[in-house]
């Protein structure tokens, strides 16, 4: 079972991956999140300790007022008690629930806003490649080793390969909200990025960097979770079909059937 305070979590990953994209969060989301949260904000205002009741209850007497009757006393006992109760921490528990679902039903607009930065990163990167041919963007050295009128370039695609990542995390963290995809398998971590087909997966594995489908000719389409998830069952339909064709076409042991209106003459000794 999802814990609350992963939804949390989720949303803070959310938020700054936003930040890092330089894309603002869709305003209904932003606000209905910033109200989920007020409350709790004022209730850590409120906490009290047993020393700040313990001074109220001395004042009190000092005062010679009887701190069963006295407002501030009683104020602070209230508080106190409601602290001991919990209240604070369902508060918390209350406001990670609502930020689970308001990842729900905003995740859609939230990644959608990040797709044309994404997208023009991808373009950054293969920009890079089409002047330096092949090269590692995460490799720093790499920039001593570039003729000087394309060392802008190259460091472009280093940024946008940055640019790449904070996009993954923030998809990666709404897919750890029930309800939504999961990014798993080897390549959960590609096909938000890159519309391939079942036999273009066949060369790429858990491992691959993100920016490597790039060098191989392949264009950053960048998806929401929903399409992700298209992709995926696209790749499924399309390995099905292709199993059934091969099961179609080959005998038990693996051989190509005869094509139709074919003899095959057997030897026989």
């Amino acid at each position: 079972m999802v814990t609350y305070s992963l939804y949390t979590t989720a949303a803070n990953n959310v938020r700054r991956a936003a930040d890092n994209l330089g894309v603002s969060l869709p305003t209904k989301y932003a606000k209905a999140r910033k109200d989920a949260h007020a409350s709790i904000d004022k209730a850590r205002a409120l906490t009290v300790s047993r020393e700040d009741l313990a001074a109220a209850v001395a004042e009190a007497l000092l005062a010679d007022r009887d701190p069963a009757t006295d407002p501030d006393v009683q104020r602070l006992a209230t508080l106190r008690v409601l602290d001991n109760e919990g209240v604070t921490g369902n508060m918390r528990a209350h406001a990670a629930q609502l930020d689970g679902a308001l990842l729900r039903e905003h995740h859609q607009a939230i990644v959608k806003a990040w797709v044309p930065v994404v997208n023009a990163a991808g373009a950054t990167i293969a920009k890079a490649r089409d002047a330096l041919g092949p090269f590692d963007p995460a490799d720093a050295g790499h920039g001593g080793r570039i003729p000087a009128q394309h060392v802008r370039t190259w460091a472009d695609a280093r940024d946008a390969v940055t640019v790449m990542r904070h996009a993954l995390t923030g998809v990666r963290s709404l897919g750890q909200v029930d309800g939504l995809p999961t990014l798993g398998g080897r390549l959960g971590h590609l096909l938000p990025f890159y519309d391939l087909d079942h036999t273009q997966v066949t060369e790429y594995h858990g491992s691959t960097a993100l920016w490597e489908p790039i060098f191989d000719g392949h264009d950053v389409d960048f998806v929401t979770l929903t399409g992700y998830a298209q992709r995926l069952q696209k790749l499924r339909d399309e390995r099905e079909k292709a199993a059934a064709e091969h099961a179609a076409n080959t005998d038990n042991f693996g051989q190509p059937r005869p094509k139709k209106g074919t003899f095959v003459i057997g030897l026989h000794g």
